[in-house]
């Protein structure tokens, strides 16, 4: 399985190191065979760095912006479209992209034996949460399937973004993008068998531990209910302010990641 993410932090900030601490402990759980690459802009942090590097089956890469990025001069596109999407329509094999600030809470398995049903797979933001989504269903970026590399074509999504100067239908900027796009190739790139379970609001989710220690999650207060196995703490939802168990855990092991 090769997994990808970005962490592209202010690592200044005590609360994002802690929860990149936390995307890697939880993959590392479930998935401790997986190949795992972080794209970075930036060096790490030095004790975030020996911290990974103690798994063995991660690798940090320096990744770049957009060289466009300096005519276009979008600020908003700066690091989503300009750095993220950049990157990922770079790779040349079949990855699973997760954000930095999402818990796994199961093994990735079932997603990667999807992996050639469709070139590119991603999965709607949940309905109806308060302030944030409605009825429109739209793409929420930050858990990504892509079996097909050569379809993720990053200068026919930014061509697409261009022609809208940059303005969605949608909230967001890389994902907006990806939408517009998508809708412009009339391409569906849901699954019918990857769901919210695999990409769901944190803010709605409740968690406990089993008998052995493992987490699980349930969603609450959003239907339909279902288990949640990828727990995403995105926009105001982060993981410190939702007073998140996972977070505490992390926030435990401080002293791993500090440190020159």
């Amino acid at each position: 399985m090769n997994l990808v993410t970005v962490m592209n932090y202010d690592f200044a900030d005590l609360r994002p190191l802690l929860m990149c601490k936390l995307w890697m402990d939880c993959v590392q759980r479930h998935n401790p065979e997986a190949t795992i690459t972080v794209l970075v802009a930036r060096p790490l942090p030095a004790g975030l760095q020996r911290y990974f590097a103690r798994f063995g089956n991660v690798r940090v890469v320096q990744g770049s912006y957009d060289p466009q990025a300096r005519v276009l001069r979008n600020p908003k596109a700066m690091h989503n479209l300009f750095f993220k999407l950049y990157q990922l329509g770079s790779i040349r094999e079949p990855f699973l992209y997760l954000d930095a600030d999402i818990a796994v809470l199961a093994s990735l398995e079932y997603l990667w034996a999807r992996r050639h049903d469709k070139p590119w797979i991603g999965i709607d933001h949940q309905k109806n949460i308060p302030g944030h989504t409605d009825e429109l269903a739209f793409l929420n970026s930050g858990v990504q399937l892509v079996g097909d590399p050569e379809f993720y074509d990053y200068q026919r999504i930014l061509a697409c973004a261009q022609a809208h100067d940059f303005q969605f239908a949608v909230p967001g900027t890389d994902q907006g993008a990806l939408w517009t796009y998508f809708r412009s190739v009339d391409y569906d790139y849901t699954h019918p068998e990857i769901g919210n379970a695999w990409n769901a609001c944190a803010g709605y989710v409740d968690l406990h531990r089993d008998a052995d220690g493992l987490w699980h999650g349930r969603v609450r207060g959003l239907e339909p209910s279902h288990d949640v196995y990828v727990n995403h703490y995105w926009h105001t939802f982060k993981p410190w302010l939702i007073d998140c168990p996972l977070y505490a855990e992390a926030r435990a092991g401080l002293g791993e990641v500090v440190g020159a």
